[in-house]
């Protein structure tokens, strides 16, 4: 788990923020969420996102696949390929006003929250949320946070993602798709979404 989770830091440097990958198969799906961090005058978009394929989906510590994603568009951030199973949102980075990654690890109240289940040639959206961060992960870390973040080699130690605002509607499903279908309608993934 620890050199997954070092990868994950390193990736942060390497991933593309607005490049759709090519399709590996005809049964890949994607995955799409919105997640900023509150901050003084504005509310901070993340830049990527570690998602999680869960062994068992009721304990979100029994990742079998951790996978990082910046394929950013607009707010929305994707991960594509993803085989069917059951997925959540662990973490994911920032950059601070200070011009560095701030990398931050979601409450185990926040990853329920996430929790999908991916069927094969589909887009799951797994809503919109604000976090407040504070305490680093290995001082006040939930379980979810410790077992996720207290592995990962970085200048700047993460931190605990508390979430402050929430929403998973019609309407933000709607909106959701609607960029989606712009983004994706001249690619090889246009197939789903019509």
């Amino acid at each position: 788990m620890k050199k997954i989770i070092i990868g994950i830091v390193f990736s942060f440097l390497i991933f593309n923020l607005y490049s759709i990958p090519p399709r590996d198969n005809k049964t890949g799906s994607v995955i799409g969420i919105q997640v900023s961090v509150s901050g003084l005058f504005a509310p901070q978009v993340f830049n990527g996102i570690v998602f999680v394929k869960l062994k068992n989906g009721n304990d979100f510590t029994s990742g079998e696949k951790v996978v990082l994603s910046k394929s950013r568009s607009g707010f929305n951030i994707y991960l594509y390929n993803v085989e069917p199973g059951t997925y959540v949102a662990v973490g994911g980075s920032y950059t601070s006003g200070g011009g560095h990654d701030s990398v931050v690890f979601f409450s185990t109240e926040m990853v329920a929250k996430t929790k999908i289940v991916v069927k094969s040639n589909s887009i799951t959206y797994m809503g919109k949320y604000t976090v407040s961060t504070g305490k680093h992960v290995k001082d006040k870390g939930d379980k979810v946070q410790r077992h996720y973040g207290t592995n990962v080699d970085s200048a700047y130690p993460p931190y605990v993602g508390k979430i402050k605002r929430s929403s998973n509607t019609e309407k933000d499903k709607e909106a959701f798709m609607k960029s989606t279908i712009r983004l994706l309608k001249k690619s090889e993934w246009s197939d789903l979404v019509g």
